[in-house]
């Protein structure tokens, strides 16, 4: 049976937590969890590129993953707006995310 570990960070409300990650541990050696946990955290944009790395070391598992808007950067927004900003984050979080990868693989070869 799978371990869940739940808990309410109020850190999350930090305007610098950009992403909700859902991961699962797949080995003692992470140092946020125990093999077999299933964990969710708030983090930044470097702290998501740290989970990144433990996913490609094998480390976790990144079930899911949210990008997160703080209306409150937005007051006055349309949704014609609204999406193009959302589009915009998502295009330089998977411009980012390819670099990442591109990096990892130059390390390999």
């Amino acid at each position: 049976m799978k371990k869940t570990v739940d808990y309410i960070d109020l850190c999350r409300y930090d305007k610098e937590l950009r992403y909700a990650v859902d991961v699962e541990v797949l080995s003692d050696d992470f140092l946020l969890g125990d093999k077999g946990n299933q964990l969710r955290f708030a983090v930044s944009e470097y702290g998501y590129t740290r989970l990144l790395s433990d996913s490609l070391n094998g480390l976790i598992k990144i079930k899911g993953s949210t990008l997160m808007i703080d209306a409150f950067d937005y007051p006055e927004i349309t949704q014609e707006a609204f999406e193009e900003e959302l589009n915009k984050k998502l295009k330089e979080g998977r411009e980012q995310l390819e670099k990442m990868l591109d990096e990892k693989v130059e390390q390999n070869e």
